[in-house]
């Protein structure tokens, strides 16, 4: 076989072959997600050295209250989270986890909170793939199609001495730290981040971190975050580099034959 002729011949099998491989489609992986939440133990520094709170349970979430509001008769400030379900999470979106409502309340001076941590569950299902395949050896499976994750998550309280006569002076605000912000996971040998952007307040369209409410005013907020793909880390040959040892083995042997045949002769 002439060298042009067998080099035109691998050509059009690695073209078939190319072609092929952008034929193929790849489904995007999407989640199904539900939380819940849970209130921790706050920590009390600089004035609040003698805080007052509690954490209980009802039916619009979980509720943390702080601060003794004895001689104001407002009512303790106080937090409540409430999961939410949503049932097309995509890889790169935002995505709702659940609404807080904070309530700022009237309340003595030293008996408030300066920060609480936060323990999140998130559920997560591929919606690729409903249940796990099971495998051909008992207790492997080639699949996992759902884990359950727990995060610690810390928010700030800045509080006010309420002494401005402008209201907004005098609001407080709940604020995500930013050193707990991320994490990873990995999922069917997969690696994850989940990024918690922030609080959308109302109807704002923004995401910011932190929440902020007048005196005596509760506002509502929806907590966002989002997950991305890390990057695997692979050295693959590029296609270009393959083509040329191939062709660099075609012309050799080539060139092989060549002497070969005038040996003989």
């Amino acid at each position: 076989m002439k060298l042009r002729s067998c080099v035109a011949s691998t050509l059009s099998v690695i073209s078939g072959i190319t072609v092929l491989g952008f034929c193929a489609t790849v489904q995007a992986r999407t989640f199904s997600s539900s939380s819940s939440g849970i209130w921790g133990v706050p920590f009390s520094e600089r004035v609040n050295t003698n805080p007052s709170y509690s954490v209980e349970e009802s039916a619009q979430g979980n509720i943390f209250s702080w601060g003794n509001q004895s001689i104001f008769g407002t009512g303790p400030n106080f937090l409540t989270f409430v999961g939410s379900q949503v049932s097309n999470v995509a890889i790169g979106s935002s995505f709702e986890l659940g609404k807080v409502e904070y309530f700022n309340g009237s309340v003595l001076y030293g008996t408030a909170v300066d920060s609480i941590p936060f323990n999140l569950g998130l559920s997560l299902q591929d919606n690729n793939q409903v249940l796990p395949q099971t495998s051909l050896f008992p207790g492997e499976d080639t699949y996992q199609a759902f884990t359950d994750l727990d995060f610690s998550i810390r928010f700030d309280i800045e509080n006010t001495p309420n002494i401005f006569l402008d209201p907004d002076q005098n609001a407080d605000s709940v604020v995500i730290t930013q050193e707990t912000t991320n994490f990873n996971f990995r999922l069917d040998d997969k690696e994850y981040k989940i990024e918690f952007l922030g609080f959308s307040q109302g109807n704002s369209g923004t995401i910011s971190n932190k929440i902020t409410a007048r005196e005596n005013t509760t506002v509502t907020a929806s907590l966002y975050a989002k997950i991305t793909e890390e990057p695997e880390i692979k050295r693959i040959p590029e296609s270009g580099s393959l083509l040329g040892i191939f062709l660099c083995w075609i012309y050799l042997f080539y060139r092989s034959s060549q002497q070969l045949s005038q040996f003989k002769n």
